[in-house]
């Protein structure tokens, strides 16, 4: 609760769910004062970090990228995650001409890109058509979803492309840069980790430049998550146990 994106029909859908929930658990200050002005019940609202972390931080600790790198059949350290959803905007055939571009950079560039589908989302056949037209060469790969193995890719991964809000909330967990395309994750908190850009290719690839900078690398690794990375779930069932 409390987190906007101005671009998802999900800013609807968790606005309605927080006008009927009884506790609330935000992941950042930011988030629990935007909730504050939305709900009665302000002494229900505790900001506790995102509930994801505690697995993050297990995943994190695991040493298992030569597994991981074998099960993909990865040969070197050129990884990006892609995933594109349609937003509340009509996605036109001229847009989905500039994502080929993205990914026909990146593929000619030697990387091996994971995609992964959209969800269910208005105009969702138009990526996936454009996914599968791409399937037959050789460094890309498709999949409906990877599950846990998604985030042992990410901890691994030079990048992540797309608007998928995993890109602006684990993404940084990991200090793996995300090149944010278009608006679907307006609203929300962005770590230093995050380049926006437009669904526009020339200014991609200026974004693409500065992931690969050594300065842009270097204050990465030094900048804190902001979402809280300390058993978050024992914070949450403190706040249950303790509510008469």
């Amino acid at each position: 609760g409390g987190e906007n994106t101005y671009g998802a029909i999900d800013n609807k859908i968790r606005n309605m769910i927080s006008q009927v929930a009884y506790m609330h658990f935000t992941m950042h200050k930011s988030y629990k004062l935007n909730l504050e002005k939305k709900v009665k019940e302000k002494s229900r609202i505790f900001n506790v970090g995102y509930l994801g972390s505690d697995n993050l931080s297990k995943i994190k600790k695991q040493k298992n990228k030569e597994l991981i790198y074998k099960k993909f059949n990865l040969k070197k350290d050129k990884l990006i995650l892609f995933t594109y959803h349609p937003s509340v905007d009509k996605l036109k055939k001229k847009k989905i001409q500039e994502l080929k571009k993205i990914l026909l950079f990146l593929l000619n560039k030697k990387y091996y890109v994971i995609a992964t589908f959209p969800g269910m989302e208005f105009q969702n056949q138009l990526i996936r058509s454009l996914l599968f037209e791409l399937k037959s060469i050789k460094n890309f790969k498709i999949y409906p979803n990877l599950g846990t193995d998604y985030f042992n890719l990410m901890k691994f991964s030079k990048c992540i492309v797309g608007n998928s809000s995993s890109g602006l909330i684990e993404a940084p967990f990991f200090k793996v840069p995300t090149i944010n395309i278009g608006d679907r994750q307006n609203g929300r908190i962005k770590h230093k980790s995050v380049l926006d850009t437009k669904l526009d290719f020339s200014d991609f690839k200026k974004k693409f430049i500065r992931v690969n900078s050594k300065p842009f690398i270097s204050n990465i690794k030094k900048m804190k998550y902001m979402f809280g990375n300390k058993d978050v779930s024992g914070k949450i069932l403190k706040h249950i146990k303790n509510e008469k």
